[in-house]
């Protein structure tokens, strides 16, 4: 998703814009956080810019990246459950092997948390400056 924001900061490579939050956003919860209508982003720029600077930024999430996130949210500890699960239904029952289907999902869960805590802070969704736009 393409929007417009201004250039903040620039300090030691590290770029901040302040950009509007848009109704349609939501998918990479970067802004969820925003109780105003403008929210701080850090962005990646490959090119020079200054405080100030209008600049257009896009985000790498989208259609796919929601799609990637619930199958890595849901399907994979589901699938921890049944491992656990029919690791051992036939040798001691029922009861045990639910025990273990717990189990396996709560490992498989712990460790997606434990992924996503390693992540950049921005989280799922990592902005880009595209352009600069001239000053009119």
């Amino acid at each position: 998703m393409k929007r417009i924001a201004r250039v903040a900061s620039v300090e030691a490579g590290k770029i901040t814009v302040i950009a509007e939050r848009s109704s349609s956003c939501g998918s990479c919860r970067a802004c969820s956080g925003a109780k105003s209508g403008t929210v701080a982003l850090p962005v990646q720029c490959n090119f020079e810019v200054q405080c100030g600077d209008r600049v257009e930024i896009l985000s790498s999430g989208g259609p796919s990246a929601v799609i990637l996130q619930l199958i890595k949210l849901f399907l994979l500890p589901l699938i921890g459950f049944w491992v656990g699960f029919g690791m051992l239904l036939s040798h001691l029952g029922e009861g045990a092997a639910a025990v273990c289907g717990v189990a396996g999902f709560g490992v498989v869960f712990l460790l997606i948390r434990w992924t996503e805590k390693r992540k950049d802070s921005v989280g799922r969704c990592l902005y880009r400056v595209v352009r600069k736009i001239p000053d009119s």
